[in-house]
Parts: C-alpha cells; structure tokens; sequence
C-alpha cells in the first residue's frame, strides 16, 4: 500500500544529515533579512529549513507510531485479564 502514495519502502541513504548544513544566521522566521546575504543563499537554507522540518516530522510520526502499538498491546492485556477476572468471579 506504501506504493499507492508514492512512499518509498526503504529509506535513502545519505552521507550526512541536511540538518548539519542547515544555517540559522541566513533565516530567521521572525526578523527581516538584511546585510550581504544572496538571495540564492536564502532559497537553498529555506530548501534545507524545508527538509530539516520534514525529517523531524517523519522522526515523530515513527516515534507516535510506535507509541500508539505500546498503547494498542497494552489495551490487548487489560482486555484479557479483565476477561480472565471475570470468568474467575463467575465461577
């Protein structure tokens, strides 16, 4: 099902972490950007920003993920020991 929305089943590989080139000096959401600085240098560190924000969101959707299957086999135990417990008080 993965293909059917164009998701890539196995992650790709790179040698660094974009996070690492990711220059904050170049782009501050809050102030206006002024001195020297390129506007070809702005566009790649938006791209970078852009790409740092995806990585992190993909990192806390795994994390979530794996959550929420804590979460489901801890309902699956409760579930069966209630069971159990009442069959035992029924008897």
């Amino acid at each position: 099902m993965l293909g059917l929305f164009g998701k890539k089943t196995q992650p790709h590989l790179r040698s660094t972490d974009v996070r690492d080139t990711y220059d904050a000096s170049l782009f501050n959401g809050m102030t206006l950007l002024e001195g020297n600085v390129t506007a070809e240098g702005t566009l790649t560190n938006l791209l970078i920003q852009g790409e740092c924000s995806r990585l992190t969101m993909v990192e806390l959707l795994e994390a979530t993920r794996a959550l929420h299957e804590t979460q489901r086999e801890l309902v699956e135990e409760l579930r069966a020991a209630r069971l159990a417990n009442n069959s035992r008080n029924a008897a």
